[in-house]
């Protein structure tokens, strides 16, 4: 579900890029982009939320009215609800389309071959056209496996002669520095007790 979600947001973050010709200012624009989308979902869930609260004395008034029997209760709560036009599922449910967004996004940067480029996951698998590439050139990756395609762009961009050879359209380098940072490095706490989060299974 969430790799077709993806898919968009990779094509989306490939177009800011080389819009961009930046991947720190790429990842900005991704998320002032997606900012504006759910605005107007995130105004609806504030406003939702905000109608219930104003429910609440008149929840309480019920409450302490029919309080001990929970059937009674939960009828005249409904009752309220529906003369007042709540849903009181309204304040959470829109707070919940974020999610599958950030998903889609992560998705996107930990694939950034065959889910940002769209490259076709058999060009990548042993005997693939860039599988063997990268094994003629000697890669090796000191990345979890679960972020491997971002350690195998950062290898082609720095050889990008040898696999722009290999004439596949969408194959392009991807330049990760961003304000002095290699947003594509493993993330790493050494500075602070050597502490290595990537070295964990994700």
């Amino acid at each position: 579900m969430f790799s077709a979600i993806a898919k968009p947001f990779g094509w989306l973050m490939m177009g800011l890029y080389d819009l961009l010709n930046n991947y720190g200012l790429a990842l900005i624009a991704f998320a002032l982009i997606v900012k504006i989308i759910l605005l107007p979902f995130q105004m609806k869930s504030k406003r939702g939320s905000m109608r219930q609260a104003r429910l609440m004395p008149k929840m309480k008034e019920i409450e302490k009215k029919h309080g001990a029997n929970k059937q009674k209760y939960n009828e005249e709560v409904a009752k309220l609800y529906k003369e007042s036009g709540v849903n009181p599922m309204s304040g959470c449910l829109w707070s919940l389309i974020p999610f599958p967004i950030l998903i889609a996004l992560y998705e996107a940067i930990r694939y950034p071959l065959t889910v940002m480029m769209g490259v076709a996951q058999d060009l990548l698998n042993e005997g693939g056209a860039i599988a063997s590439k990268l094994a003629e050139l000697g890669f090796s990756s000191s990345m979890n496996p679960a972020y491997e395609q971002i350690a195998q762009s950062q290898f082609i961009t720095q050889h990008w002669d040898q696999f722009s050879q290999l004439g596949i359209d969408k194959l392009q380098p991807i330049d990760y520095s961003f304000l002095g940072l290699d947003l594509g490095a493993k993330p790493s706490l050494s500075a602070l007790g050597n502490i290595d989060w990537s070295n964990g299974a994700t």
